[in-house]
């Protein structure tokens, strides 16, 4: 669940409506600034209860560098999937800046920040990624098995071990990031995937609680 500022928001709040192609920001209420001053005013209410899809996501790409046995721990990636709608009480059109993150702990119902992001503007309907940081408890470690390169051909086989030490299953997306230039293709995998764009396939890896689960695949490019 993903959770704003428990406090109710003060009366006056903005209103926002649709101007053209733009959309319109008016505060109902007076707000003074003093010389030199930084202010902060909430914009929209708090959004309580918004049902979110937490992802685990591993990404490996050309920019990665490993060291001389060919091996690299990496970080998995944390981020948050959600809908702009009034279902998930929002929906309304999102001006571009940042995004706090609270969780609520059950232990004594207090709200826990977890993380923050930075969004585009977003129309209501739309929906948001949000990246809030990186598994503590979730490790990634990558090795180049093999590597072949001939002219205008690059063949490579990877590897990556993904350790779950939480205390419950997960399931962790394995992104394969190949440059614009480049056309490539899966040769052998130890898991299906998924080509989500002309840059990236997409392995998926699910682990039970407390588990080791490895991936392995050869790539071919081309150009």
């Amino acid at each position: 669940m993903l959770y704003k500022a428990a406090a109710e928001a003060p009366a006056g709040g903005f209103e926002e409506k649709p101007f053209m192609e733009y959309h319109l920001y008016t505060l109902g209420r007076k707000s003074t600034i003093n010389n030199n001053q930084v202010k902060q005013i909430e914009f929209i209410t708090p959004a309580l209860g918004v049902p979110v899809k937490k992802l685990y996501i591993y990404e490996r790409g050309q920019q990665y560098m490993y060291d001389r046995s060919g091996q690299q721990k990496g970080k998995v990636q944390i981020k948050l999937e959600f809908e702009n709608t009034k279902e998930n009480n929002l929906g309304i059109a999102l001006p571009k800046g940042k995004v706090r993150v609270f969780k609520k702990d059950p232990a004594d119902e207090s709200l826990e920040f977890v993380g923050e992001d930075r969004i585009d503007h977003t129309p209501n309907k739309e929906k948001l990624l949000l990246y809030i940081g990186n598994a503590f408890d979730v490790v990634a470690e990558y090795t180049l098995v093999d590597s072949q390169h001939e002219r205008r051909m690059t063949r490579e086989t990877h590897k990556i071990e993904l350790r779950n030490r939480k205390t419950e299953p997960i399931t962790v997306f394995v992104d394969e990031k190949f440059p614009q230039w480049v056309n490539w293709t899966i040769d052998k995998t130890t898991h299906k995937y998924e080509k989500r764009d002309a840059n990236t396939a997409r392995f998926e890896v699910k682990l039970e609680a407390d588990s080791v689960a490895t991936v392995q695949y050869t790539a071919t490019q081309t150009w």
